[in-house]
């Protein structure tokens, strides 16, 4: 047997603490809203058995504990989990092979590297991203793990889009302006793609 891996998300107390964070982080220049939220965030966090995870106690400054709360959250929704199972012998079909394949392109690690494409074509730094998990973004009003999950939906629905024979010139899928460069990229990746396809599709 073997898995197809998708993303972790967040659920339940998750997303409980990923809203009031999005809300500090929208008013912490209000100290008594903030002050507030902060006591309602330290109690999630409780709820949601993250302090011992987070390396924080009753003491850790607001600041510091959102800054550990965004990375937690970032790790949690960021990881790659185990989705059903399949027998060796059968490829995987439908929204489990598109999770399949993003999971052998997403961990390129090259400069090159399809998750890499996709941060830039959408206006981000992948390696700032990873590299600052705890922080957000005032200009997109998101936090850095959220940019990431954003990043890898859009890889996703570019692989979706592939497998399912689209007709539309690479640079229109994702619905951002391309440069040539970025273009060609996104030809090679559509052909890697269905290259690894065409690879499962022989398995017997």
């Amino acid at each position: 047997m073997q898995a197809a891996l998708t993303s972790g998300g967040l659920y339940d107390n998750l997303e409980e603490i990923d809203n009031l964070l999005t809300q500090y982080e929208t008013t912490k220049n209000d100290p008594a809203r903030a002050h507030a939220l902060g006591h309602f965030l330290r109690d999630a966090i409780i709820r949601a058995n993250l302090y011992r995870d987070m390396h924080v106690t009753g003491d850790t400054p607001l600041p510091e504990l959102v800054a550990k709360a965004h990375e937690a959250l970032s790790k949690i929704r960021n990881t790659r989990i185990p989705e059903g199972m399949h027998i060796f012998g059968e490829a995987p079909a439908g929204e489990r092979r598109a999770d399949f394949i993003s999971s052998v392109v997403r961990f390129d690690s090259s400069p090159s590297s399809p998750r890499r494409l996709v941060a830039g074509i959408l206006g981000f730094d992948l390696s700032y991203l990873l590299e600052n998990q705890q922080k957000y973004s005032e200009k997109v009003g998101m936090s850095n793990g959220a940019i990431l999950e954003k990043i890898d939906s859009e890889l996703n629905r570019f692989i979706r889009e592939v497998l399912g024979g689209s007709q539309s010139p690479v640079a229109l899928i994702l619905g951002k302006r391309v440069s040539a460069e970025q273009v060609q990229e996104l030809n090679g990746l559509r052909e890697r793609i269905l290259d690894i396809n065409r690879t499962y599709r022989r398995v017997r």
